[in-house]
């Protein structure tokens, strides 16, 4: 793979590579290695921030709460959750929209969601 690409020249800058998930399955655990659990998670939460990977609102309202949960523990405020809410990308632009373009709004719908998982590790989480 390295033959393939380009020769480096002066004043080009450092590659970015990004490796990801190609097959989603349901049930993660399957991995061994708690590394393994948290990359799946990581590149599962960057494509749906991002739009690459697609889900209707409710369940990214869903994922989006339990996202926190992994990355925050329980649910502390709304002001804590809207924080993380702007600069996590839990949520794609689609569904904001779909929520009439209201951040406000997602974050209610997020914290409802959040506050009922208080007291779930992320290994029960998912």
């Amino acid at each position: 793979m390295l033959e393939q690409l380009p020769k480096a020249s002066a004043g080009d800058g450092p590659y970015k590579f990004t490796f990801g998930v190609r097959y989603y399955i349901e049930d993660f655990s399957v991995f061994n290695e708690y590394v393994s659990q948290k990359l799946y998670f990581y590149d599962a939460k960057t494509k749906l921030g991002t739009g690459e990977l697609q889900c209707d609102g409710e369940v990214a309202i869903h994922l989006a709460a339990l996202a926190l949960q992994v990355l925050e523990g329980d649910h502390l405020s709304d002001s804590a959750t809207r924080h993380h809410l702007d600069t996590a990308e839990l949520l794609p632009d689609d569904v904001i929209v779909q929520y009439g373009s209201s951040l406000e709004k997602c974050a209610e719908l997020v914290n409802k969601e959040y506050f009922t998982l208080k007291g779930a590790s992320h290994c029960c989480v998912a």
